[in-house]
């Protein structure tokens, strides 16, 4: 029986002259997070992709959010390959626990929505402000100041604030050359301002973006 799964999964970026976007996606999945096998491919211009389409440049490419309803696992480990127009491939990307026991741990994956460790880097601190900012009220109505509050994240939210702060930190910078090397912060400004969006119309568009713990 097939079961449906959400994640997001940033492309790698391509650099060169020639190379074009990835086009495809396929996800696999694996019970034990060693072997694995192919789910299901998805065209990035398909509406199981968000955004949907293909990068403009293939060196800031989009972080996608992908819905597949093929998984033979109810939770199991999923990882993704980026195929594009040639048939070429990239390595399988670093495989993600789903559903992942987010209401335990939602640092971990606020940390890998908001690239914490790439530039602009954020901090343990921007952490657990994003993981304070991402609380909401659960199914019964009660605060997260409530004593039986049942742990309740809107965490597209806290991604869109993450790449927010992220943003400010180089607003104003300029591109500049150093002992050889090109820092393009400007378009890396933009890649942030772009995830911003990318995780606020997640927000606008879904009726409930809520991840709640489970009994």
């Amino acid at each position: 029986m097939p079961f449906t799964h959400s994640f997001s999964f940033a492309p790698p970026k391509r650099f060169g002259s020639g190379i074009g976007p990835w086009t495809e996606v396929r996800i696999e999945e694996s019970e034990d997070d060693t072997t694995f096998a192919a789910v299901e491919t998805l065209a990035l211009d398909g509406d199981q992709v968000d955004p949907s389409g293909l990068d403009a440049d293939p060196a800031d490419p989009a972080e996608r959010s992908l819905t597949t309803e093929e998984p033979t696992l109810e939770s199991g480990h999923f990882r993704v390959v980026w195929i594009d127009g040639d048939g070429d491939e990239s390595p399988a990307s670093a495989s993600v626990k789903s559903p992942g026991d987010v209401s335990v741990y939602p640092a971990d994956e606020i940390e890998r929505r908001v690239a914490h460790d790439q530039e602009p880097l954020l901090s343990a601190d921007d952490i657990d402000y994003l993981v304070e900012y991402a609380k909401r009220a659960d199914t019964s109505g009660r605060p997260p100041s409530h004593d039986n509050w049942t742990a309740t994240y809107d965490l597209d939210a806290a991604a869109a604030e993450g790449w927010r702060i992220k943003a400010g930190r180089i607003a104003g910078s300029f591109d500049f050359a150093e002992d050889g090397q090109r820092f393009n912060l400007s378009q890396l400004y933009a890649h942030c301002i772009r995830q911003e969006r990318v995780y606020r119309r997640r927000i606008v568009q879904s009726v409930d973006t809520t991840v709640r713990a489970t009994s």
